[in-house]
């Protein structure tokens, strides 16, 4: 396990990295999103994986447009420095934390360098990370 945080599990399964939003997000604060978004970027460009899972399925914070903006300029910046090349997102059930997420990610899609997907399934998502690329 790389992180195990209150809020975020993060642990390497070969090319991939892991990272698992928990149910306890429901009680997170903005500062402490912000705080491990930026945890994220340094363990990121620390252990430069070409493919990352994101699940999101469990997280129950709602990501304002402020916080997309940061998540943004801090995250996008960390994949592009470690040569991600794909990345999958297991979206939650809960639509606007769906949308949050995803508009968190597309917002800025010009400005990265990897690909970007939205599943609902973790095991699709597994699949077509490890698909060569075009």
């Amino acid at each position: 396990m790389i992180l195990n945080t209150k809020y975020k599990q993060a642990w390497i399964e070969g090319d991939i990295f892991v990272f698992r939003w928990k149910p306890e997000t429901v009680m997170m604060k903005e500062k402490e999103y912000i705080q491990e978004i930026i945890l994220d970027a340094d363990v990121i460009r620390k252990h430069r994986k070409p493919y990352i899972l994101l699940l999101t399925k469990e997280m129950q914070f709602v990501i304002s447009i402020t916080l997309q903006e940061f998540a943004n300029d801090i995250l996008l910046p960390a994949y592009n420095d470690s040569g991600v090349k794909k990345l999958a997102v297991v979206v939650p059930e809960h639509m606007i934390v769906t949308m949050s997420v995803e508009q968190t990610i597309e917002e800025r899609r010009l400005l990265h360098s990897f690909e970007t997907r939205f599943f609902s399934d973790e095991e699709e998502a597994r699949e077509w990370l490890l698909l060569p690329l075009l």
